[in-house]
């Protein structure tokens, strides 16, 4: 596809507002999970946030406890099923971005 076809700059707005979702995903599951593992940590900080960071990706062990528990006690709690989405599509967005370019440069 040449630089000016109609088509390529469709797909290409397309992959930016992919890339500008995933990111608003992406940041959006990283300030549920700092609100959500901030209240588990406590006012006082104990542990604080840098001891449940894997929580961000995963709902394995003591962060899966910690979101059953919330779940039990009819909390709306963290899952990282959000962040697998943003990061998805922020992937997805950046990856068909550079198709699109690499594309334009062989069709020169």
């Amino acid at each position: 596809m040449a630089a000016d076809d109609p088509a390529a700059r469709i797909v290409g707005r397309i992959a930016g507002l992919v890339v500008v979702a995933g990111l608003a995903v992406t940041l959006g599951a990283v300030a549920w999970w700092a609100t959500f593992y901030g209240g588990v940590a406590g006012p006082d900080g104990h542990g604080g946030l840098a001891g449940v960071v894997r929580c961000v990706w995963s709902n394995r062990g003591a962060c899966g406890v910690a979101s059953g528990m919330a779940r039990g006690a009819g909390k709306l709690a963290y899952t990282p099923t959000l962040f697998w989405l943003g990061v998805s599509l922020l992937l997805a967005g950046i990856a068909a971005r550079l198709a699109l370019s690499r594309r334009a440069e062989r069709n020169g």
